[in-house]
């Protein structure tokens, strides 16, 4: 090998350097909405985003964030989804309800941010708050429900008031006088 040479094959590692790298299609998580549905657990499969509509069939949802119990769930993709917006039972039969719905009967995944979105790997959590925007307008429909933790609230509000009536109730019984 000549100085010549060996310049050339620098030259050469150098240009194969600064190639960009073939990056791979990013994999959205979606849950099976059969499973949720009649079986009542989760189950996520992970499906190249760049799909077309008919392939990715998803719903994505959009909810009102709660403050319930922490849930913690397996996904089946190496990663646990802590849920505290809204409570599985009801995810369960949001789902159900779609199966039953004309126009969703035939979807088969759904796309929900606090199971979907990989909290603990700050990377794919990054990458998928990126691309966010293009997981909706993917989306064969996208699905708003403002009261997904509705019972949660309404189980709240009877134990305020349960209190609300004990307190007054007590203050009534120990009042000393009959006319205020």
């Amino acid at each position: 090998m000549t100085k010549d040479d060996s310049m050339e094959h620098l030259i050469q590692a150098c240009d194969g350097a600064l190639q960009p790298q073939l990056e791979e299609p990013f994999q959205i998580v979606l849950v099976d909405i059969d499973i949720a549905a009649n079986h009542g657990a989760i189950i996520c499969v992970e499906k190249p985003l760049e799909l077309n509509a008919e392939e990715l069939n998803f719903v994505a949802l959009s909810y009102r964030w709660g403050e319930l119990q922490e849930q913690v769930i397996d996904t089946h993709l190496d990663y646990l989804a802590t849920i505290t917006s809204f409570d599985l039972d009801d995810l369960f039969k949001l789902c159900k309800m779609m199966t039953f719905e004309p126009d969703m009967e035939s979807i088969q995944y759904l796309w929900v941010d606090a199971i979907c979105v990989d909290q603990t790997n700050y990377e794919r959590r990054k990458a998928t708050i990126h691309r966010m925007s293009e997981i909706y307008e993917k989306a064969t429909y996208i699905l708003a429900v403002p009261d997904l933790h509705k019972q949660h609230l309404m189980n709240v509000s009877l134990v305020n008031h349960r209190i609300w009536c004990n307190a007054f109730y007590e203050f009534d019984a120990n009042d000393k006088y009959d006319n205020y």
